[in-house]
């Protein structure tokens, strides 16, 4: 079954799950500190000078290890641990950090992380964490690993055992079963299996030319009772240009179905994961973080199990991962199913977004509407795919520009087909150039819509596609307004767009089979926002576990949505985009922020920013979030760096495992929740995540944030997309902070006191500035005049596009006073309405001002409405000079609802759109 353009990376793992390693800290080191619910610490006890167990010569002494950095050559083989970077596998996904062990020989290069705190959720070291071929620079391996009953390996000794010298490279680890933290924190309590205490031995081989690298897992009971072994679990975390795949599922995952192995496939790489025989059933899929479930079983006392399980890479979809199960395990029988793919295979220049799919085609075999097999189209147009004997439909996929005609094939054992033609469409060409009124070029969002026929996306479980939502076919972000797009025929219409501070332009376009046509577009900035800044404060891209977009992709959609502090809040690791903003091309319109979204699992998620990148550290300085209460994990949060920096509650009502304030059943008459949990020592609350309307949590949080403000408790308004990927958009809502571009520009820290302060704003569209008539402006405390009235100064910008219907002016979150878009008072440029409110307030109270909008915000962000709301400004009503607030006063407020966005009935738009991760 062994093909010539075949080249697949195999591990042959000898055990029966995966899951992660927990912290082991001996009573000696740690003192009284009981590490059951500790973060690891740094484990790392290998000096990378020693020489690690290596064989010494009688004679001359310890060998030298050998040179990591040298690709071995035909029949050699190599095995150490790595003192250089240059040492390490490389690629978009690589984590591998100096000291830990690689094996590698002619073909293949494998990282095993030594005994030392891991990033992700692994906790501790011992696995497998990059893969790539020996050419390397293109691991995009997630990670893998193994539990029993909850229980994870501890390492204690790692040894390399031989280096390869002799012709076979061997390193062993050895250690036992311990806690493991994370999944014990949210889990355990449902599953509750019964403790085990198992001594486990993990020893990798590689031989010379080999694509196996060899893993057995051997588990011994030393104990004098049974071992029940009733969860041997295997998980993995895979995304990044790698799916999870089950056959039936395609590339959807593999929860609730039983499997003979796993896939994670892309296009450039993919991994492959192969039991003994037995199936592997989907257990929990939560954030692209699967964990299955195999065979149950026991061990008496002093006996022991060996099992084999195999982890394939290759180059060719889910082919390589099928032929070693059918080959290694009898996983079949498979027939090979091969041909050509005819027509406009890649770009026929640069590609639009540097997306994960490398503009390369793909085929996909489907069984009715189940997935199963995914392979890439090569260089030459050809693909090959083994199947089960069985009838299936063939198609052909090219990224953001359709498939082709369905082409029905039947497989029967022992006669492969390899004479197929999938014919892709012939495409047109467009050309955009877009420039500003003084004929300058900026990033910008170019947007083509098909207006004839809708554009025929690859289905999610079957491709790469990004999918665009409100019949966008494809959208270009350019960082320099040069746009190509390679498109199917047919009638478009085409815009440019950067936000909402901006015009836009459009045209209509008949796109023709093999012909290129040019197209000019211009736009013109009219809103003045001088003074602020516009930030997303949630966004994820590709360290995040469900999120595959590229930070160069993102950084350069921030910039083409006029968003200056894009946040890079991860999951599980630090965001890193800034590394890569000289390489976007927009580093002079964009400052990205290293963040976290610090994940519980358990009762909450919690942004933390500007941290500290910390590229020689586990999970680039992340802070480990799990097994601590929450003012100790605010307390780390803090400590991650020198310096303030933000903490902001994210959705925090929704999912319980999400939501803080659901989790913790949050009491609006007292702004506090009785839980050991809760605490204050945060600055930001999301009320609005996705979207500016009520959906997905929001209008809950918006009164839990009024609840806040009766209460005393300043905490800043805030929202975020919490966007995962390219098509959700970015800076939708989006917060405009009061600080001036240079500051921010010269140090990220300067966000940080304007935003704790309150001096910002959340839209979804206009521009507000709201203050009184002595100058105080948004979270500052303003006096009355001698008669008691206070006066506020209003003025909203938007382009006019935007449409708006009305400015609102909430006293303690009740609307008091509103002014129509029939009365507004139109300024200069885009200024819609210029106008006061004046109140006499009976007691201390807080304002704020909301505008209203009305039709959606095409192209921009289809299917979305204007909506603003502004921070507080607090009014000392009674001039003593201390702002009491409302709920502490004589007559606390009974809070009319506020306005607030409702669903488009008319259009079926839900407008919680933006939070498009999974849960």
């Amino acid at each position: 079954m062994a093909s010539s353009r075949l080249r697949s990376l195999v591990l042959v793992c000898c055990s029966s799950s995966l899951l992660l390693a927990s912290p082991a800290c001996d009573d000696d080191t740690t003192g009284t500190h009981d590490t059951a619910d500790a973060a690891p610490a740094d484990l790392r006890d290998s000096d990378p000078s020693d020489t690690h167990g290596l064989d010494s010569d009688a004679d001359t002494g310890p060998v030298a290890p050998p040179d990591l950095a040298v690709v071995p050559g035909p029949g050699e083989v190599r095995a150490g641990f790595t003192v250089k970077p240059q040492d390490l596998i490389g690629g978009p996904k690589a984590e591998g950090l100096v000291g830990d062990v690689k094996l590698w020989n002619a073909r293949a290069a494998f990282l095993i992380e030594t005994i030392r705190a891991t990033g992700g959720f692994r906790e501790r070291g011992g696995n497998v964490i990059d893969i790539d071929f020996s050419s390397g620079g293109e691991d995009r391996f997630g990670e893998l690993w193994f539990a029993w009953n909850l229980e994870l390996f501890h390492p204690e000794t790692v040894e390399v055992v031989s280096d390869g010298r002799d012709g076979e490279a061997v390193v062993r680890f050895a250690g036992r079963t311990g806690r493991y933290v994370w999944i014990q924190t949210f889990i355990a309590a449902l599953l509750n299996p019964a403790p085990i205490d198992l001594a486990v031995v993990y020893e990798y081989r590689l031989a010379p030319d080999s694509d196996v690298l060899e893993l057995s897992i051997t588990l011994t009971n030393d104990g004098p009772e049974a071992a029940d072994v009733e969860l041997p679990l295997s998980a993995m975390n895979m995304g990044d240009g790698v799916r999870p795949f089950g056959i039936g599922g395609g590339l959807g995952g593999v929860t609730g179905r039983s499997q003979p192995w796993l896939g994670m496939t892309g296009l450039s790489r993919s991994y492959g994961f192969v039991g003994d025989g037995a199936l592997l059933n989907g257990l929990f899929n939560y954030q692209n973080v699967q964990i299955l479930q195999a065979d149950p079983f026991s061990l008496p006392p002093g006996e022991s199990i060996t099992q084999r399980y195999v982890f394939v890479v290759g180059d060719d979809g889910t082919r390589a991962v099928a032929e070693v199960a059918a080959e290694r395990f009898g996983v079949g029988p498979v027939v090979e199913v091969a041909g050509a793919v005819t027509g406009e295979v890649g770009w026929l220049d640069d590609e639009p977004t540097p997306s994960n799919t490398g503009g390369r085609a793909w085929v996909t075999a489907f069984v009715g509407d189940a997935v199963h097999g995914v392979t890439p189209v090569d260089a030459a147009g050809r693909f090959s795919l083994l199947l089960a004997p069985g009838d299936y439909q063939l198609v052909a996929y090219a990224p953001q520009r359709g498939g082709s005609e369905p082409l029905d094939v039947t497989l029967a054992e022992g006669a492969p087909v390899d004479d197929l033609t999938l014919d892709l469409p012939a495409l047109g060409e467009v050309v955009v150039t877009v420039s500003d009124a003084d004929a300058r070029p900026l990033p910008v969002e170019i947007s083509f819509f098909r207006v004839d026929a809708p554009w025929p996306f690859a289905p999610e479980s079957a491709g790469f596609d990004a999918n665009w939502r409100h019949d966008r076919s494809a959208v270009i972000f350019s960082p320099d307004g040069l746009g190509r797009a390679h498109l199917l025929p047919g009638t478009y219409t085409v815009t440019a767009s950067r936000g909402f501070s901006y015009t836009f332009d459009e045209a209509t376009i008949e796109v023709l089979p093999g012909q290129s046509q040019s197209l000019a577009l211009q736009i013109e900035r009219v809103v003045d926002d001088t003074g602020w800044v516009s930030a997303d404060l949630h966004l994820h891209s590709i360290w995040s576990p469900d999120s595959d977009t590229p930070y160069i992709a993102r950084l350069r959609q921030a910039a083409a949505n006029d968003v200056l502090l894009p946040v890079f809040s991860e999951h599980v690791n630090l965001g890193h985009a800034h590394v890569f903003l000289d390489e976007s091309g927009v580093e002079d319109w964009v400052l990205p922020v290293p963040a976290q979204e610090v994940t519980t699992f358990e009762y909450g998620h919690f942004n933390s920013y500007p941290l500290e990148y910390r590229p020689d550290e586990p999970s680039f300085g992340a802070v480990y979030e799990h097994g601590h209460a929450g003012h100790e994990l605010f307390t780390l949060m803090r400590e991650q760096r020198e310096g303030d920096h933000i903490i902001q509650i994210n959705h925090p009502r929704g999912v319980p495992i999400m939501g803080y304030f659901t989790y913790l059943d949050f009491d609006r008459s007292t702004a506090s929740a009785d839980d050991p949990r809760w605490t204050t020592d945060w600055d930001v609350l999301e009320v609005f995540n996705g979207d500016c309307g009520p959906g997905g949590g929001n209008a809950e949080s918006l009164e839990d944030w009024f609840a806040l403000n009766d209460h005393g408790l300043r905490k800043a308004l805030g929202s975020g997309s919490d966007s995962h990927s390219e098509a959700a958009g970015l800076g939708f809502p989006r917060s405009w902070i009061e600080v001036d571009h240079d500051e921010v520009a010269a140090d990220l820290d300067a966000l940080v006191v304007p935003l704790r302060a309150r001096k910002s704003f959340v839209s979804c569209g206009p521009f507000v500035r709201f203050s009184t008539s002595d100058g105080k402006g948004l979270g500052e405390l303003a006096a009355v005049s001698p008669e008691g009235v206070v006066s506020f100064e209003v003025e909203v910008e938007a382009p006019a596009w935007i449409g708006l219907s009305s400015v609102v002016l909430l006293e303690n979150g009740t609307p008091i006073a509103e002014v129509e878009a029939a009365d507004f008072v139109a300024g200069d440029g885009a200024v819609r309405h210029a106008g006061s409110f004046a109140v006499t307030p009976a007691a201390d109270a807080w304002y704020v001002l909301v505008v209203e909008g009305e039709g959606d915000l095409w192209p921009v962000e289809p299917g979305g409405r204007p909506y603003a709301m502004t921070n507080p400004i607090e009014v000392d009503a009674d001039g003593d000079g201390v702002w009491t607030p409302p709920a502490r006063g004589d007559d606390p407020p009974v809070r009319a609802r506020a306005p607030s966005r409702q669903r488009d009935h008319h259009h079926g738009h839900d407008h919680a759109h933006g939070h498009d991760h999974h849960h």
